[in-house]
């Protein structure tokens, strides 16, 4: 009888376990993308276990579409927009010539040589290579277009725009993005030709995920909106130059105001590491600026030393304050992308060159007869749009390309006929 019974209990029990496992097998297991706190994987393009972007193709961009555009995710800054409106190709409007007017670019001088040989350049589009300078080529090539009046040029930017847009820039470093956008914008609109899927692709490219040296969940939209140094100065250049081309009003007007936050509107904490504050002219995180305002001073070695103008940010990478001042390169980067970003500003009716002020020419004018900089190489250029905007004159050296694929400045805002816009024989230096 006890046997029966261990039998009947045996049985029950394992009918019981079979049933729980079945049961089991039909729930919706949670994979480990979906568990809280682990990032999602990069998705694959269409048909191909090869990850986007590790083989671009043409076919690329056309299977990133199937998902949709990206909005902008949440900044966390008070009375910022969460997400950006992108217009339909119906509702843009390429502006005239965003970086020149069309009678300033009549007004230009012969096209020079090393211009035309920047555009017959043989280089190849990476977007993701922070010191490519495709886009360089790109904007060299609309010039040729422009003025050699031949095909040829005009193919070429067509070209290198096509093979940008057809590059996935998912997981790429940001600041590679931040630097190589702006230029290819201005490229085309020069061209006076506006192309919904480069649009498409540009409005993408900014809200697509990439990473930086603290985190590899970051966008070139967020770098233009939170980034205080130089990385930021670039993104700025490139979204406000990819508001101008697609005609979206509302990132212009917001990468505008947090440009005009960033001079010194705005001290909301522009800084990455408060243990790293040094050359903030204010003790308070409340205060600390992109640009230290006027008349700001620090105590160096118990003596008032003159900070206006700096950009705190990029001096940190020289250490703590010290006299005679250091000359930091990074300041020189950071300026690249503030220029372009306050010349396209004001070409599109905003004062920016005026903005907190004039808080651009605080920092040339800092950064020259405060710290004894000059200015060269790929930023040579700088002083001579400075020099067009506000009458000061740091020229030192023949203009060349900057990181962002602009500075053609000596041509388009000095003395284009007599300079020598540099050598396009090798990338520039990171």
């Amino acid at each position: 009888m006890r046997r029966r019974l261990l039998r009947v209990i045996a049985l029950v029990f394992g009918a019981g376990l079979l049933a729980s496992v079945y049961w089991l097998s039909q729930q919706e297991v949670p994979t480990v993308a979906q568990l809280p706190g682990t990032p999602s994987p990069r998705p694959t393009v269409a048909g191909s276990d090869r990850a986007l972007g590790e083989d671009d193709s043409s076919t690329a961009l056309q299977a990133r579409r199937v998902t949709g555009t990206p909005t902008a995710p949440p900044t966390g800054i008070p009375g910022m927009a969460a997400t950006i409106p992108t217009p339909t190709p119906e509702e843009s409007k390429l502006p005239a010539a965003f970086w020149l007017a069309e009678e300033e670019l009549a007004a230009l001088p012969s096209l020079p040589d090393v211009i035309q040989n920047w555009a017959e350049r043989e280089t190849q589009v990476r977007i993701g290579d922070q010191n490519n300078q495709g886009d360089a080529a790109a904007v060299a090539a609309a010039y040729a277009c422009i003025y050699a009046g031949e095909r040829r040029f005009c193919d070429r930017v067509r070209a290198l725009i096509r093979e940008a847009a057809n590059t996935d820039v998912w997981g790429m470093k940001t600041l590679s993005l931040n630097r190589n956008l702006a230029g290819y914008a201005v490229a085309a609109s020069l061209l006076g030709e506006y192309d919904p899927a480069f649009a498409a692709w540009l409005q993408e490219a900014i809200h697509t995920r990439t990473w930086t040296a603290w985190t590899d969940d970051w966008t070139v939209y967020q770098s233009a909106m939170q980034e205080p140094s130089n990385g930021g100065c670039h993104a700025r250049a490139s979204v406000t130059a990819i508001a101008l081309y697609t005609g979206n009003t509302a990132l212009l007007d917001e990468v505008a105001n947090r440009f005009h936050d960033w001079l010194g509107r705005s001290a909301d904490g522009w800084l990455w590491d408060e243990k790293e504050s040094w050359w903030q002219s204010a003790s308070d995180p409340d205060e600390f600026n992109g640009v230290n305002p006027a008349g700001a001073t620090l105590l160096i070695d118990g003596v008032p030393r003159n900070v206006d103008g700096v950009l705190p940010e990029d001096m940190k990478r020289s250490g703590r304050p010290e006299y005679p001042f250091p000359v930091e390169e990074y300041v020189r980067e950071c300026q690249q992308g503030m220029v372009a970003t306050a010349w396209m500003l004001h070409q599109a009716g905003y004062p920016a060159f005026e903005w907190e002020d004039q808080a651009v020419l605080r920092s040339f004018r800092w950064f020259v007869e405060e710290a004894g900089g000059e200015y060269r190489g790929d930023d040579a250029g700088l002083p001579y749009l400075i020099r067009a905007v506000y009458g000061v004159d740091y020229v030192t050296e023949p203009a060349r390309p900057g990181k962002n694929g602009l500075g053609f400045y000596d041509w388009t805002h000095g003395e284009g006929q007599t300079a020598a816009s540099g050598s396009p024989s090798s990338e520039t230096d990171g």
